[in-house]
């Protein structure tokens, strides 16, 4: 971990999301929140997270509300449970629970993690990827668009690795890892040649990786 004066320091990587997270998750039985993606296109394209992380785990279970497109994804061979994630009992518990861009569109931020806290087998791993807040694209977009032509019309708020992690804690969860990701290959290819990690202003999406706290 990477820690300063008790806090959890964000550090950058060259690599991709899908990269980390296969990594996190290979060998381990998986809970995939939010599999979908929005729709079902998704599946067929090379940055659909669940298709990465079902080439490096054990086991991966996916869980979305669109009932369409779960049903869809059933049907071409995927293991998806249809449920609200604030809410749903999967009848199991996973090594890792991974919860790609979906803290930013819940209202209850706090039911959403508590929830899939008890999907957690002891010692499992909450693995939350979200927007970068402090991403500088956000920034000269604030500035010089308007909101609902850039912005996903169904976010409901925005996440630092301090927000993010305040509200883990709250819920019980102590964070072990914290990562900054480029989503641009081009700027990915950059910082490889460079030998650089990703700083935070050039970062599309924070990871922050957390375990149930023993002493909450």
């Amino acid at each position: 971990m990477d820690r300063v004066s008790g806090k959890m320091k964000p550090f950058g990587s060259p690599l991709s999301v899908q990269e980390f997270m296969s990594s996190l998750v290979s060998g381990k039985t998986v809970l995939d929140v939010g599999c979908v993606e929005h729709t079902i296109e998704h599946e067929e394209t090379e940055t659909w997270l669940h298709k990465h992380l079902r080439r490096s785990a054990a086991r991966v279970v996916g869980l979305d509300y669109n009932a369409t497109a779960v049903a869809e994804l059933n049907r071409r061979g995927y293991e998806v449970v249809c449920g609200d994630a604030m809410t749903v009992d999967c009848g199991e518990r996973f090594d890792i629970v991974t919860a790609g861009e979906i803290v930013e569109h819940v209202e209850n931020a706090g039911a959403l993690i508590r929830n899939l806290k008890r999907h957690l087998k002891p010692g499992g791993q909450l693995a939350i990827t979200t927007p970068n807040a402090f991403f500088g694209l956000h920034f000269l977009e604030s500035i010089f668009a308007s909101p609902y032509a850039r912005w996903n019309p169904e976010h409901v708020s925005w996440y630092c690795c301090f927000t993010l992690g305040n509200l883990l804690h709250r819920c019980g969860m102590e964070v072990v890892q914290s990562r900054y990701f480029a989503r641009s290959r081009k700027t990915r290819r950059v910082l490889r040649l460079l030998g650089l990690n990703c700083p935070g202003v050039l970062a599309s999406t924070l990871v922050m990786v957390a375990v149930a706290d023993q002493s909450s």
